[in-house]
């Protein structure tokens, strides 16, 4: 209960509210006394008061009265225990007799038909605000408690509450020592507030006879009212515990504390078994801008927090009594991407995509948000050579994201190609036109060739002779570069010994020193009378052996000197040697050496 006073001033009214009822939360709490407070000289005017209670619904008492010198609420409401509240416009001594730890309730709200009520314009934009002090006095006038409430929701009724639970205890003997209760309501309103009807308001009064008040009113309207406390020393001990809550994240993060998806929070609350009981959980996630907030009376309760990023999540539990939990944290890690993976090769392939070595593969991870768990493998190396090789690298990011990316393709070519002389044969002897141009053969069973062997030919430029065919400079695409392949052979003239008279080895041919020997071979045709090396023919001195079988040459011919010819009929090439006189008495070996550089010998002995 408070009282309710109006007095004029230029540009201020101050309202003292009896619209205001204080009410006790429990149907033990009684009124016990009043007394009359000072009367205001403000004759004339109306006004509109009433006195509730918690124990019987609705108004209990409601009147309009003009002003006088002194004001009694008539009739006396029945549930007082002793006289009423008289005198709302002076101080008003009402009280209340509660046990530790229940509540007082504040309830502001209009009342009545008449009159008129405060708003808003509707292009206002500014909103007031109503401010309620609770102050509890001993009786010494020592400030026990304070308690301010702030409201700018939009004007309508509102209720506040004060908790006594802890107050100390009065002595329910000694009034004198009861403590004091003091209720101040400011309401603030902002510059150019004016009055117009039809609004459901806080405060409502009739001022009919003081139009001069539409003027002025806009600046505050307070008011203030006390009454006496006795609070109960053997009243049953308050609920000062608060609740507890916990909460639990589905589905649950990994090991290292993270969830790749969407998760749901579920708040589980309970007070003490002997408590007042969960009234509220409340709970708000993440930061500004995007901070929620929300709240629940009943447990459990869930929300959802669509992610990413690490969210901190904040939740308390409040009792009946007002006892609030301190806020509980937690911190929600939600990655929802996946991580990056990059891959490097070294070397880097030629221009036409081979490798001609072991090829290393190397994988970087990186990840945002939840960072790198895994980053397999840091390195890979292909060392076995083949076409269209492939390494593959899997990123995982700590809250089980993957990423994974694929090398392809590396070409691993350790082989050169393979070269072949074609066309002749290593070791072979060959006729005149029997052999066959040497050439060169290049193969790559793998990346292929690039650049094929050349041939390079040495050997007389007549074609007789000894020969080296080689070819070189062979690459394949990878870039191996092959060895040189050479094959030697040998270009011949077809001769197949001396005919008659001269035997070959290792017959000895006797004669006698001075007289001409013709040594009759074939070529397989005339080739020419340049058959002979640069000095041949020539002989050399050798032993003379008994066990040789020797012949008599049956046939000598008349010559100055030594002569080559061919004979057409008989194809045969005639090589006429002019014996020196001074080969008497000795054996000597005669060769031919022809420009395909084979020689041929006969042994002679010399009377």
């Amino acid at each position: 209960m408070s009282t309710f006073a109006v007095g004029a001033r230029q540009g201020v009214v101050i309202v003292t509210a009896l619209f205001c009822a204080l009410t006790i939360l429990t149907a033990q709490a009684r009124l016990v006394r009043g007394t009359a407070g000072t009367s205001l000289d403000n004759q004339g005017e109306e006004l509109r008061y009433f006195i509730t209670s918690t124990t019987e619904p609705g108004v209990i008492f409601s009147e309009l009265q003009s002003w006088a010198s002194s004001f009694v609420v008539s009739p006396v409401p029945t549930f007082f225990d002793e006289q009423s509240c008289v005198g709302p416009f002076g101080e008003v001594e009402c009280g209340y007799e509660v046990a530790a730890g229940e509540s007082l309730r504040l309830e502001v709200f209009p009342q009545g038909a008449n009159g008129i009520a405060l708003g808003f314009p509707s292009a206002f934009q500014q909103v007031p605000t109503l401010q309620i002090t609770w102050r509890v006095y001993s009786a010494s006038n020592a400030l026990l408690k304070t308690v301010v409430f702030s409201d700018q929701t939009p004007l309508g009724p509102l209720a506040q509450e004060l908790v006594l639970n802890d107050l100390p205890a009065t002595n329910p003997a000694d009034p004198s020592q009861d403590h004091r209760l003091e209720v101040e309501l400011v309401y603030s309103l902002p510059e150019g507030f004016a009055f117009y009807s039809g609004a459901s308001l806080l405060f409502e009064a009739d001022i009919r006879d003081r139009p001069d008040l539409y003027a002025n009113l806009g600046a505050t309207l307070s008011g203030k009212g006390s009454t006496f406390l006795r609070i109960h020393p053997d009243a049953v001990p308050a609920d000062v515990t608060p609740p507890v809550s916990s909460a639990v994240v589905t589905p649950a993060p990994n090991a290292g504390g993270w969830n790749n998806s969407p998760v749901t929070v579920t708040i589980t609350a309970a007070d003490e078994p002997d408590g007042s009981g969960l009234e509220l959980i409340r709970y708000e996630f993440g930061t500004a801008p995007t901070l929620s907030m929300g709240s629940s009376p009943s447990s459990p309760t869930s929300f959802a927090i669509p992610g990413p990023g690490v969210i901190p999540v904040s939740h308390s539990a409040i009792d009946k009594e007002g006892n609030e939990e301190a806020p509980q944290n937690l911190t929600v890690r939600i990655d929802l991407a996946n991580p990056l993976i990059s891959a490097s090769v070294s070397p880097a392939a030629n221009a036409a995509g081979w490798h001609r070595g072991g090829v290393s593969v190397g994988f970087v991870c990186t990840d945002a948000l939840s960072g790198i768990a895994s980053c397999l493998p840091a390195q890979q190396l292909l060392s076995t050579q083949g076409a269209d090789q492939s390494a593959t690298g899997v990123a995982t990011d700590n809250a089980g994201n993957t990423a994974s990316t694929v090398v392809s393709p590396i070409n691993i070519d350790l082989t050169p190609p393979v070269v072949v002389v074609t066309g002749v044969t290593a070791d072979a002897v060959y006729l005149p036109g029997e052999a066959s141009a040497a050439g060169c053969e290049t193969t790559d069973g793998l990346s292929g060739v690039a650049t094929h062997a050349v041939l390079t030919l040495s050997g007389r430029a007549d074609g007789l002779g000894a020969f080296t065919a080689t070819c070189d400079g062979a690459t394949d695409r990878a870039g191996n570069a092959a060895e040189a392949v050479s094959v030697s052979y040998d270009v011949r003239y077809p001769f197949t010994g001396f005919f008659r008279p001269v035997d070959n080895l290792p017959v000895v041919n006797r004669v006698r020193a001075g007289q001409a020997v013709p040594l009759r071979f074939s070529l397989g045709g005339d080739v020419g009378l340049g058959i002979l090396a640069d000095a041949s023919p020539y002989t050399q001195a050798v032993g003379c052996t008994t066990a040789a079988v020797v012949t008599d040459v049956e046939e000598t011919v008349t010559a100055g000197g030594s002569t080559l010819s061919y004979d057409p009929l008989t194809g045969q090439y005639i090589y006429v040697w002019k014996t020196p006189r001074a080969f008497a008495n000795s054996c000597r070996r005669l060769t031919i050496a022809l420009i395909d550089g084979t020689t041929h010998s006969a042994h002679f002995e010399f009377r």
